[in-house]
């Protein structure tokens, strides 16, 4: 869900049904309420670290599932978002952060992870993606940055060193067509692969990491999306995400997650 992103300048206010907003719920100052979306492979992470959060600021947790149904464009999200933070909790997790990336009634916290894409082969010869000959295909998930960061980057070769791009609509139809040999390498995002991985180990056995050019990495620094008026939450909540970060405690939780063999910087790049 953190790849979707509104124009810096939109104002939400006034396409939201004031009837829809029940703030007057939410006036509970020993709690700190955070949302997750359904669809979210590190949710079980995410919950974690907002667990730990909440503990190290003295504050009971509480969580508050979201159903996504959002097209590539994200239509229609942020005035959910809007929604959600305002009725039902004070952070919504798993959000790619970054400045102006969110209408200007959101702020974003402090990354508490940063993940990037990786490439994967099956052929144990490839251990670059100058490994895999010109031509070849190379499987990506549709839309996603890293298929639009290859795109890029294979643009920018002489025609006859120029790989072809072969998108997925589903990551675990990526990583059997790699099986397979449909494709000869993949380009998926780190959690996916762990996911996938830890959940059904005989689709991913024999395929293996392989390094890709700097250009053709996408990383998404991971935090939280709150409302701008809870300025002095965030500021609370960033100290909080930084004190895990300086004592290990984010990378502790990467690890217990089973997300220690990915590409994963705790506190973000």
């Amino acid at each position: 869900m953190g790849t979707f992103a509104g124009p810096a300048d939109a104002q939400l206010i006034g396409e939201v049904d004031r009837a829809q907003l029940e703030s007057w719920r939410r006036a509970d100052g020993n709690k700190i309420g955070f949302c997750q979306f359904d669809v979210n492979l590190t949710n079980e992470f995410d919950r974690a670290v907002a667990e730990e959060i909440a503990a190290r600021l003295l504050l009971d947790s509480e969580f508050v599932m979201l159903g996504a149904g959002y097209g590539i464009d994200g239509e229609g999200l942020e005035t959910d978002l809007f929604r959600a933070l305002i009725n039902d909790c004070d952070v919504v997790l798993g959000f790619h952060v970054g400045a102006g990336m969110y209408a200007p009634e959101f702020t974003v916290t402090r990354p508490y992870v940063a993940y990037d894409h990786m490439m994967i082969a099956a052929d144990p010869d490839y251990q670059s993606l100058e490994d895999v000959p010109s031509e070849s295909r190379i499987g990506t998930m549709m839309a996603s940055p890293a298929d639009l960061a290859l795109a890029r980057y294979i643009a920018t070769r002489a025609p006859e060193n120029r790989w072809n791009r072969l998108p997925y609509g589903r990551a675990i139809d990526l990583v059997s067509g790699l099986g397979e040999g449909t494709i000869e390498a993949a380009l998926i995002f780190g959690p996916v692969f762990a996911t996938i991985s830890e959940e059904d180990p005989e689709a991913t056995q024999g395929l293996h990491p392989i390094q890709i050019d700097e250009a053709v990495e996408s990383t998404a620094n991971i935090g939280g999306l709150m409302l701008a008026k809870s300025s002095f939450l965030r500021l609370e909540v960033d100290r909080a995400i930084e004190s895990m970060i300086a004592d290990g405690t984010i990378g502790s939780l990467l690890e217990a997650h089973g997300f220690g063999s990915i590409p994963a910087v705790p506190g973000g790049v």
